[in-house]
């Protein structure tokens, strides 16, 4: 059961560690600093040239299809809430409606990273999971030492 977990864990972490990128485009920002964070984790990870192809066409085949789309409707979704949220007319049933349409995109998003996530572990050696899960532990603590960040308040 413990490996179970590990290993769910590990992809989990991959998935995110790797979609960083998309998400922060989605968000409207990442760019070149989504891209050397990406390169920061290969260095990291220690991936070979055919790993980080491999890697790069994984991440494009979602990010050009419905993940990607869901992504982009995720960030406008946000934003329609956030509108709900502060506008003083609108019915509770129209911030419930606004709340929906942003879970289920991420409900979407959060599948298709998962799915992203397996097709990414398949490549890694066990010492490259291994290291994964150590970054992943890593990004946790620091995490826990900022606090979540509640986006009902923006």
């Amino acid at each position: 059961m413990k490996r179970g977990a590990w290993i769910l864990g590990t992809v989990l972490a991959l998935g995110a560690l790797a979609v960083a990128p998309a998400t922060l485009a989605a968000r409207g920002g990442g760019g070149r600093h989504g891209q050397a964070r990406g390169e920061r984790l290969a260095e990291e990870l220690g991936l070979s040239p055919e790993q980080r192809t491999q890697m790069r066409s994984i991440m494009d085949k979602y990010r050009s299809g419905a993940m990607g789309d869901h992504l982009r409707d995720l960030r406008q979704a946000r934003a329609d809430l956030r509108t709900a949220i502060h506008d003083v007319k609108a019915t509770d049933a129209q911030v419930q409606d606004a709340a929906r349409s942003v879970a289920s995109h991420q409900a979407f998003v959060a599948v298709e990273r998962h799915r992203m996530a397996i097709e990414m572990d398949r490549i890694l050696t066990p010492e490259q999971k291994a290291k994964a899960a150590e970054l992943r532990q890593q990004r946790r603590e620091r995490f826990q030492q900022r606090g979540p960040e509640d986006e009902s308040e923006e």
